[in-house]
């Protein structure tokens, strides 16, 4: 096994993973999703992981999956399986997912496919069984993020090369599991802080009335305190609902707020 272990890590170009200090540094002096993302997948690569499937959301419901609208989702995976997988709904009917979903902490893929598919299997689950086989998914790990709120969902699959059985997986996480789980959990919580993608980007000005609603002003308090009309800024607050797909100012306040968008840092 420690031979089998050395071909994962050491195949292909991976590097070597970076200390585990190293890697929380700089992950947590990166200020982009993009570049958080770059250098997680890098190090989990390095691991043996080659893919990765990564979601969060804020805003889901307080029971069941949130739909990927509303959740960020990051991906290694080929297009083509993201397309049937999270485009086409056969997420929710993984059971993978729905671990994720009901449970925090780690879970190997074999034992929670197993459990979840003691029954005769649906259409849509076959059509997920004839995915997975086609792009390899036979082997990883599940870790779902501990709920900082009902409504907060996180997790991560880790996918082993299609080459590589889930024993094999299960003897890396024998041994560096501490080290994965410590940090995909800081990368999530970093990532949650950081402004994530709004469905149009609200203007500055759009940003700046919806933080003095968030302080409390009325629509006239708002407009003199920034030298404006109160038509102008009822203006501004209509297309800032607009961007981010909301009816109301309240529900405008929310998303921008929950998504980081609301008092950047100036740093």
């Amino acid at each position: 096994m420690a031979d089998d272990m050395s071909r994962i890590i050491e195949s292909g170009d991976a590097a070597e993973p970076l200390p585990l200090v190293e890697f929380l540094h700089r992950a947590l002096a990166t200020t982009a999703i993009e570049d958080v993302w770059a250098l997680h997948v890098d190090q989990m690569a390095a691991y043996g992981f080659d893919r990765l499937l990564y979601a969060s959301s804020r805003l889901g419901p307080v029971k069941g999956v949130p739909r990927p609208a509303e959740s960020l989702v990051l991906s290694t995976l080929p297009p083509d399986y993201l397309r049937d997988f999270v485009d086409g709904g056969l997420y929710l009917v993984a059971p993978m997912v729905w671990w994720a979903v009901e449970n925090t902490g780690a879970r190997p893929f074999a034992r929670t496919v197993e459990q979840g598919r003691c029954a005769p299997l649906s259409p849509c689950e076959q059509r997920l069984q004839s995915l997975e086989q086609r792009f390899g998914i036979d082997a990883g790990y599940t870790i779902s993020f501990p709920h900082t709120s009902c409504r907060a969902r996180g997790c991560i699959g880790l996918y082993a090369p299609p080459d590589c059985t889930q024993d094999e997986v299960d003897d890396i996480w024998h041994r560096h599991g501490k080290e994965l789980s410590v940090m995909n959990t800081v990368v999530h919580t970093h990532l949650t802080t950081l402004p994530s993608r709004a469905p149009a980007a609200l203007t500055c000005r759009q940003r700046e009335v919806l933080e003095w609603v968030a302080w409390g002003l009325t629509t006239q308090e708002i407009a003199s305190k920034i030298g404006l009309t109160a038509a102008t800024v009822e203006k501004h607050l209509r297309l800032a609902r607009e961007a981010l797909g909301v009816e109301t100012t309240t529900q405008a306040v929310l998303h921008a707020a929950i998504h980081n968008h609301l008092f950047p840092s100036r740093g």
